[in-house]
């Protein structure tokens, strides 16, 4: 069964009040969006395939692309705060593969870039600035498929 709910979401949450800013790559214009995460009632944030991310600062009214540090399918967002969040995916890199979580303390200014033991993330969410769960592919690892922070 094929899950329909978060591409409808988005189509609704982004459609016709979608601005694009100045960093938009050409490859992204057609990007399959995957999360999005609101924080608050005026900031929101929608992430996806090509390294793409948005972020608006007006209930979604208007949205402005997001430079990322590294290329990665993003695939979940999770946002504490307006300044806290992390954009969760795998690289995209040539002859590289893996997950990818990158973490901000400024709203998307400046990332940090962190390499996960797990080759495939679809989920990340944090409970508090030291608590939070990624989700992805199990392995010998973890095959639960979870890796929980502490």
């Amino acid at each position: 069964m094929r899950n329909f709910g978060v591409p409808v979401l988005l189509l609704v949450a982004l459609g016709s009040s979608f601005c694009v800013a100045d960093e938009l790559r050409p490859d992204q214009d057609d990007a399959d969006l995957r999360s999005v995460a609101q924080v608050g009632g005026r900031v929101s944030w929608a992430v996806g395939d090509r390294g793409t991310a948005f972020r608006s600062h007006d209930s979604g009214k208007t949205w402005s692309s997001v430079s990322l540090p590294v290329t990665l399918s993003c695939r979940s967002v999770c946002f504490l705060t307006n300044q806290v969040g992390w954009i969760a995916g795998n690289d995209e890199r040539p002859g590289r593969q893996g997950g990818v979580v990158l973490a901000t303390r400024d709203g998307g200014k400046l990332w940090q870039v962190s390499y996960p033991p797990m080759k495939r993330i679809c989920y990340v969410r944090f409970y508090d600035l030291e608590h939070g769960l990624l989700v992805g592919g199990g392995d010998d690892e973890h095959p639960s498929g979870v890796i929980e922070t502490h």
